[in-house]
């Protein structure tokens, strides 16, 4: 009885990789917008190993987290969760609302995304200043925008034909408040302006010159 347990087990081993190796697996993929499933199959060329389809899916740039799971032998179910474009980066790639970089192709970048023209290092102050104007500068189609930082290190938030704000440095809590606060009367205003300069501390300044 001893002597046949281990090629019983051994057996059966073979069985079950026999019945996986001569089965066919569907894998069921949800929330993958961008993937290219007839790119996955011909670089896959038609795996069973739900692992190596998994992390091709995690490898897609648009992929930001994934879950799987296995039915049986033949049904795999895959979720995707995919990154959601913030703002394209000046420098190549875009932001993701949860402050990710990704490099998608060009052709699948959205094209009405504002664009943060910003080192690595500034990337978390400039998406501050979308998280809080965006709302109100496309209540007022003045969308989309361009942030970047001079050289000063005075922060420019350009808008649509030709006009942009300036703030400074320092207090920029407040000083975007009192952006918000105005913009309404200013798009409303017959007056022509170019910029506006919030850097300074209990005043604004409206030019009719763009930066």
């Amino acid at each position: 009885m001893l002597r046949v347990f281990p090629l019983l087990i051994g057996l059966l081993i073979f069985l079950y990789h026999a019945i996986e190796d001569t089965s066919r697996t569907d894998y069921f993929i949800s929330g993958a917008q961008h993937l290219d499933i007839t790119k996955m199959n011909q670089e896959l060329n038609r795996t069973k190993d739900s692992l190596t389809v998994a992390r091709w899916i995690k490898n897609s740039p648009w992929t930001n987290h994934l879950t799987l799971m296995r039915q049986d032998f033949n049904n795999v179910f895959i979720e995707v969760k995919e990154h959601r474009p913030r703002a394209i980066w000046r420098f190549g790639g875009v932001i993701s609302d949860e402050g990710a970089l990704f490099f998608p192709n060009a052709s699948d970048i959205p094209k009405d995304l504002p664009v943060i023209d910003a080192p690595v290092s500034q990337l978390e102050q400039s998406t501050w200043f979308l998280d809080e104007l965006e709302e109100d500068l496309k209540r007022v189609q003045l969308w989309p925008i361009r942030i970047y930082q001079q050289r000063s290190a005075d922060w420019i938030v350009e808008l649509p034909n030709h006009r942009s704000f300036i703030f400074g440095t320092n207090d920029l809590d407040n000083r975007v408040k009192v952006c918000k606060k105005i913009l309404t009367k200013l798009t409303l205003s017959n007056k022509r302006w170019g910029r506006v300069d919030f850097r300074y501390p209990k005043a604004f300044a409206i030019s009719k010159n763009p930066l």
